[in-house]
């Protein structure tokens, strides 16, 4: 049986990070979006098989988003086509992807502040 999580966001909007999960600079990327958005709910899935690597670096940044360890490659083998160019992605309540981007470039930063500020209006 498929089961869907279902949460309410802190906003309507949702950063989703896709990474391996098994490598310090992965985990400072995670940082790095915390510290750039926190207003934003981050969602980090990782295909890293080690929970417990996984769980020591992110106890070690604080992370207060959600992380899923995806161990079975469902997310990767589901949007193989959208991972090959993008591992960061924001998203709205209804999974549209609104900006992507390879890491946290400013470019993807101006997208970020840009909906933020417009959706203020």
């Amino acid at each position: 049986m498929v089961q869907e999580l279902q949460f309410q966001p802190f906003s309507e909007y949702i950063l989703i990070y896709y990474h391996s999960g098994d490598c310090s600079i992965c985990y400072n990327n995670l940082l790095s979006l915390s510290s750039e958005f926190p207003e934003l709910l981050i969602l980090s899935i990782t295909p890293c098989k080690n929970q417990i690597l996984v769980n020591y670096y992110l106890d070690k940044i604080n992370f207060y988003g959600l992380s899923i360890c995806d161990s079975n490659n469902v997310f990767l083998t589901m949007n193989q086509n959208t991972l090959i160019k993008n591992n960061l992605f924001l998203i709205d309540s209804c999974h549209n992807i609104l900006a992507s981007s390879i890491d946290l470039s400013n470019k993807f930063k101006d997208q970020v502040n840009y909906l933020k500020i417009n959706k203020l209006k």
